[in-house]
């Protein structure tokens, strides 16, 4: 993938210009992920070059900043595509972004990945490790697997997203992730079958549980 170093140094020096200068946030740390072909992601890197043979790119700068009075931690998330970057990443019609990110007050328990089209959505939850906050995701030296992960999942359902049609589709497809199954080799003949066998357990389900309640009421008779 083509990059341009310079661009990444310059949205970096926005959000320093924002929001670190202004004592809002204190940037810990600024990390690179490569996203290949099948979506999978490469382990991070404090330099760009592990863009060099992805199809895009995540920069990961991770923060602190001060809720009251205690530090609390969260990152911003710049996507790298075609040598342009930005917080949202568009294909297909498609779009894929992070939700806004806190940088006061509030604590930062979790964090999603909205992919969308129009008036499909689905939300995918970025959440911590531990019950206090995101800080178990993220180190001052090297990010967790988690993130890198975490971050291959969401640019995994991108593509797979691009072959839904309706919502009924994208709810079965955040089933899929629920349930840790596998959806970067998902085309779009095996996600409709198993998109039918999805509802047709679920009808037998419903059949089952109506039967029951039948059952019931004949044996209170």
């Amino acid at each position: 993938m083509e990059y341009n170093p310079k661009k990444i140094v310059e949205a970096i020096d926005v959000l320093r210009e924002t929001y670190e200068r202004n004592k809002t946030i204190k940037i810990y740390s600024i990390d690179y992920i490569g996203i290949r072909e099948d979506g999978v992601s490469t382990p991070s890197s404090k330099f760009p070059t592990v863009f060099d043979h992805a199809k895009y790119g995540v920069v990961f700068i991770h923060y602190s900043y001060w809720r009251v009075t205690q530090e609390d931690n969260s990152f911003f998330i710049l996507f790298l595509k075609d040598n342009e970057l930005g917080d949202t990443i568009e294909e297909n019609g498609w779009r894929m972004f992070f939700d806004a990110p806190i940088t006061t007050f509030n604590v930062t328990r979790d964090r999603s990945c909205y992919i969308e089209k129009r008036n499909l959505k689905l939300r995918i939850p970025f959440k911590q490790s531990s019950a206090n906050d995101l800080l178990s995701l993220l180190t001052y030296k090297n990010l967790s697997s988690l993130v890198e992960d975490g971050i291959g999942i969401c640019f995994q359902a991108f593509t797979a997203a691009q072959n839904c049609t309706t919502q009924q589709e994208l709810d079965f497809l955040k089933e899929l992730l629920k349930s840790n199954q596998e959806i970067e080799n998902l085309n779009k003949q095996l996600f409709g079958e198993k998109l039918n066998c999805f509802y047709k357990e679920k009808a037998i389900e419903g059949y089952k549980e109506m039967l029951d309640e039948i059952k019931e009421l004949v044996k209170q008779q």
